[in-house]
């Protein structure tokens, strides 16, 4: 006979339970505990998005400045090259980025996004250099990858700003450019990418 406490509830419960402690040792465990805070402070945990994880190695050293040149294929803002490109320092070969990101489903503001990231959620101009020069290298001309390529909008945030990144179908070329953060709202399907690693 089940006790006041609910012993069938508590049984059911406690695979739940390994499972989440699982997830915690796990190498996303940040992410499950941020999400974890949420929901005991009855917050949306996943604010009804999509969640994906990415591992990727790098490479080849990266010279960002001579990459991220406006090109047949490529237009790089002069703000991404002031206020990001010029600040980030080249990253080694063998170098293992993680990083996750979220697809959202309705129109959210920069606040409203960053909440439902982890703590953790800022890269620094090298990562987001990293990251994105990977992503576009491997989808060179649109092709299909880790970015959206259908005219939606890919976020990284930074301290300071929203990087953009998106594939410009009538031109043919992958569009970088930057926003001051907590600017206006971002649209249904846009995703953004957060780092994983060292969070």
């Amino acid at each position: 006979m089940p006790s006041v406490l609910g012993t069938n509830l508590l049984a059911e419960a406690a695979g739940a339970i390994t499972d989440f402690f699982e997830k915690l040792a796990g190498p996303d465990g940040t992410v499950w505990l941020d999400a974890f805070k949420r929901f005991l402070r009855k917050e949306q945990c996943w604010n009804n998005s999509e969640v994906a994880q990415h591992g990727s190695v790098i490479p080849e050293p990266n010279n960002f400045d001579t990459f991220f040149q406006t090109r047949p294929g490529l237009y790089c803002s002069n703000g991404f090259r002031s206020q990001i490109v010029s600040k980030a320092k080249p990253t080694d070969a063998g170098t293992i980025f993680k990083f996750g990101h979220i697809l959202f489903t309705k129109n959210l503001s920069d606040e409203q996004i960053e909440a439902a990231l982890p703590v953790f959620h800022l890269f620094d101009e090298s990562g987001v250099c990293t990251i994105i020069r990977l992503m576009i290298a491997n989808q060179w001309g649109g092709s299909e990858g880790k970015l959206l390529n259908n005219g939606d909008v890919n976020l990284l945030y930074t301290y300071d700003f929203v990087v953009r990144v998106y594939w410009r179908v009538g031109d043919r070329r992958w569009v970088v450019d930057t926003m001051w953060r907590h600017y206006g709202k971002r649209g249904i399907g846009n995703q953004v990418f957060y780092p994983t690693t060292g969070a």
